[in-house]
């Protein structure tokens, strides 16, 4: 995280024009490192704050827990980020019973601790070849009932829903 800040940095000092605009996306919200370049950048930044749930999981095993995340987003929002800049993404869910648990917990704690942030950016799970022996499917896409099982329980959120790389849901 910090190369890629300090890349960005230096890149970004040498080719931001007036009028441009900056996506950042990051799966590690509460690094103070983070924190302090989106909120020089606040007035011309949207963060996708990437929170799966499954943070310290085989999946994601060097990610920060959800709560972690959902505080660090929290924070930054305090410390003066526009909650209206702030795309909460779960991005992949991971839809079984386990997984679609796990993304409502996330969207339940987001909901009550994040309440400026409207926005939220899902994908489903696919199976490439480094993931498709943990996933209980044999085909590359989730099995429709199980994404819209998940669909339910995101359709049930307070949040608007964007999907990000699902054709059949747009």
């Amino acid at each position: 995280l910090n190369y890629q800040l300090k890349s960005a940095e230096t890149r970004l000092s040498a080719q931001f024009k007036d009028g441009d605009a900056l996506l950042a996306i990051s799966k590690n919200p509460d690094s103070p490192r983070l924190r302090d370049f989106l909120l020089r950048r606040k007035d011309y930044t949207i963060f996708h704050a990437t929170i799966t749930g499954m943070g310290g999981s085989v999946i994601e095993p060097g990610v920060a827990p959800a709560e972690h995340a959902i505080m660090g987003v929290h924070d930054l929002i305090k410390a003066g980020f526009p909650a209206d800049h702030v795309v909460l993404r779960i991005d992949p869910i991971v839809p079984t019973p386990k997984g679609i648990r796990t993304a409502k917990a996330v969207v339940d704690a987001a909901s009550d601790l994040l309440p400026g942030v409207t926005r939220l950016r899902f994908s489903f799970i696919d199976g490439y070849r480094g993931i498709k022996s943990m996933l209980p499917w044999s085909s590359f896409h989730a099995p429709a009932e199980r994404q819209a099982e998940a669909m339910a329980m995101l359709k049930s959120s307070r949040f608007t829903l964007e999907a990000c790389g699902e054709p059949q849901l747009k």
